[in-house]
């Protein structure tokens, strides 16, 4: 009988900080800690530290999402963490964390093919087939300049409508600008969701617009990948509502041969604890 595995340590690292959580395997997240600013690897380092000393049980692992960093300069910053804190630090990228805290919810286990695409706050996608990440070293699927619309804006890397510029957070806050809502609302897309839900129909306008553009994304993955079952996550989005519904609307509009959409619910913990997830894995 295999031991059961025991509470890792999972960090988020953003531009505005780093979420450090430690997980257990049947109970979730259960110790939190937050640092303030842009951290380096010595600063994670020592928040993995107190969140050791602290606990009942020694973690195993350490587990880095990334989301703005290379793989290779993410590897290097989890060498650093993993030689001053002793334990192994794996990294994954934050579409691939998401999905595996995701995962974890009881009704989503058994599902094999699936895709997550996260919205609003920042474009992220994660995808499992056959039961086994994509890639197996944990490394998100490079969407972003996916070709979605040959009229778009213009991209750094020369192509036009790629999809990072038509579903990443400043395509979202240009968006709601051109709507004439508040700067807020483009910001992490939360306001937005709540303003539409509020009934404001400039705020559904730019949500049917996204959710227009996330399908035009998600039908990509479907054909690339054969996607059965996808995950759609936006900031704050419930279960049932105004955003909940436009976008399983607007997916059975475009993608009317897939087999299931889920709608992904998320907290401020979720990227970290699926990478606390990640570094729980037998198998690399």
């Amino acid at each position: 009988m295999a031991r059961p595995i025991g509470p890792c340590i999972g960090v988020d690292l953003r531009d505005d900080g780093a979420r450090v959580v430690v997980t257990e395997a049947d109970k979730g997240v259960v110790d939190v800690r937050q640092t303030l600013a842009r951290a380096d690897a010595a600063a994670i380092a020592e928040a993995c530290g107190v969140l050791m000393a602290r606990g009942r049980r020694r973690p195993q692992g350490i587990g880095l999402a990334i989301r703005d960093r290379t793989f290779d300069a993410a590897a290097d910053f989890a060498r650093v963490i993993a030689r001053a804190t002793g334990l192994p630090c794996r990294v994954a990228g934050a579409g691939t964390c998401a999905l595996m805290t995701v995962f974890a919810q009881g009704s989503w286990r058994g599902r094999r093919d699936v895709a997550l695409l996260s919205l609003g706050e920042a474009l992220h996608v994660g995808i499992w087939l056959n039961g086994k990440p994509l890639h197996a070293n944990g490394r998100d699927p490079d969407v972003d300049h996916w070709p979605l619309d040959p009229a778009g804006e213009r991209c750094p890397c020369g192509g036009r409508g790629c999809a990072h510029t038509l579903l990443g957070p400043t395509a979202l806050a240009r968006t709601a600008a051109l709507a004439h809502l508040p700067a807020s609302a483009g910001q992490g897309g939360a306001d937005l969701a709540g303003r539409a839900e509020a009934g404001d129909p400039m705020a559904r306008a730019v949500l049917q617009r996204m959710a227009d553009q996330a399908a035009l994304l998600a039908r990509g993955l479907v054909a690339a990948y054969g996607i059965t079952t996808l995950a759609l996550h936006w900031p704050t989005a419930a279960q049932h509502g105004v955003v909940t519904e436009l976008l399983r609307a607007t997916v059975a509009r475009q993608l009317p041969g897939l087999a299931e959409l889920r709608i992904a619910a998320s907290d401020a913990n979720s990227i970290a604890q699926g990478a606390a997830r990640w570094a729980m894995r037998r198998t690399p």
